[in-house]
């Protein structure tokens, strides 16, 4: 096995080989040949290295698909090819290839397996794994998809919306690609696969702003509540909390309960934290001033961008209208002292700074989260501590 080949020897490529094969595989190809695999594929296993996106493998209930064959040096011996194949799918560059037993073999196990005289060629390699989806259908490829491109892999287009492009471009289509991108556009209200990774892309920003948004609020509060994390993968918490709806999420607990009708009060604040967050970042916080606070306060049904604020707006909703009854008020003049109060302080440009900074330190993590340790760590890093010291009396007054 690790004596030269003289014969022609290749790599079948079926998904993401075909556009990128890596260097080790680039180094040794001469020629590619295009073909159909001899077995059956489909967009049946998420893989951890493209953040849990589906990508093609091996599997009965799916269908031959357009692949190519990477026909590589006549001297490379097969242990050779086996290795850098292996290399390229498990991403250990320094692993060589030996079959495991047959005791050994799981769904996870990535195996080399042959084709002899295919296409003419004497041996041609290709990689078989077992699926990993329970339960296979459009819309749980497209759902774990979008949230892929949310990961870091979405930066670096190794998410599952980029390999589904790719797949498209070189012909690969299998039982459920038509099902699965009508699913994506569907639940991105896009037209196309780049506008969908696009809107996705600028999604996660968005998302991150606004959980800062309800993290700088609940750090005025420190006194009345705890910051335990924040996250854009709510599978991070308890599993039985129903998450299957949520995009992102913030974690915090009060010091004391029950609540008091003034802590109520701020935790209705901070639940809208993330809405006018959201809608900073997209007007631009130089652009803030008092009329234009003022303006969006006033107006903010009709003004503000609310993507992703009826979760927040219905858990407070109970709160928000016995407060305002306490407090002899409309519940829509309620509303509009609560945004007033949250624009005023998160416009100011060092509250801002630091909702960017969770916000691209949480982007910047492989699991999207950080835990409280993590935030507050942060909060002195970049002297946000310091900041609130010297005017969270007089912030907090504004209110109460």
């Amino acid at each position: 096995m690790t004596e030269s080949n003289e014969d022609v020897i290749g790599i079948l490529a079926y998904g993401s080989l075909i556009e990128d094969p890596g260097e080790q595989i680039n180094q040794l190809l001469i020629k590619r040949i295009d073909t159909v695999t001899p077995f059956r594929v489909e967009y049946a296993r998420t893989s951890g290295t493209r953040g849990n996106a589906p990508t093609l493998i091996p599997f009965d209930l799916g269908a031959p698909v357009k692949a190519q064959i990477l026909v590589l040096r006549s001297e490379t011996s097969i242990q050779v090819a086996s290795n850098i194949l292996y290399q390229r799918e498990t991403r250990k560059n320094k692993k060589n290839y030996s079959r495991p037993s047959d005791a050994d073999i799981t769904s996870n196990t990535v195996l080399i397996e042959t084709l002899t005289n295919f296409e003419n060629i004497k041996t041609v390699l290709y990689t078989k794994i077992g699926s990993n989806i329970p339960n296979l259908t459009a819309n749980y490829l497209a759902t774990n998809a979008i949230r892929s491109v949310r990961t870091p892999a979405g930066d670096i287009r190794r998410d599952g919306i980029s390999y589904f492009i790719s797949a498209k471009r070189n012909g690969i289509e299998t039982i459920l690609s038509s099902c699965y991108e009508k699913e994506i556009l569907r639940l991105t209200s896009t037209l196309s696969l780049e506008e969908a990774y696009s809107h996705c892309m600028n999604q996660k920003k968005k998302d991150s702003i606004h959980e800062a948004g309800h993290i700088v609020l609940a750090k005025l509060f420190e006194d009345d509540f705890i910051i335990k994390s924040m996250t854009l993968n709510p599978q991070n918490y308890e599993k039985s909390i129903d998450i299957s709806a949520w995009r992102a999420g913030t974690q915090i607990s009060a010091r004391v309960k029950p609540l008091t009708p003034i802590n109520a009060d701020k935790l209705v604040v901070i639940m809208w934290g993330g809405l006018c967050s959201q809608n900073i970042c997209a007007i631009g916080v130089d652009k803030m001033n008092s009329k234009l606070i003022a303006d969006l306060s006033f107006y903010w049904k009709q003004k503000m961008d609310q993507e992703g604020f009826g979760g927040d707006y219905e858990f407070s909703l109970p709160d928000l209208k016995t407060l305002a009854v306490l407090k002899g008020m409309t519940q829509d003049d309620f509303e509009l002292a609560i945004i007033h109060f949250i624009l005023t302080y998160q416009s100011r440009i060092e509250v801002w700074n630091i909702i960017e900074d969770l916000a691209n330190h949480l982007l910047s993590k492989n699991d999207q989260y950080l835990s409280g340790n993590e935030i507050e760590q942060l909060f002195e890093r970049t002297g946000f501590n310091d900041f609130l010291e010297k005017n969270k009396k007089s912030i907090i007054s504004e209110r109460y």
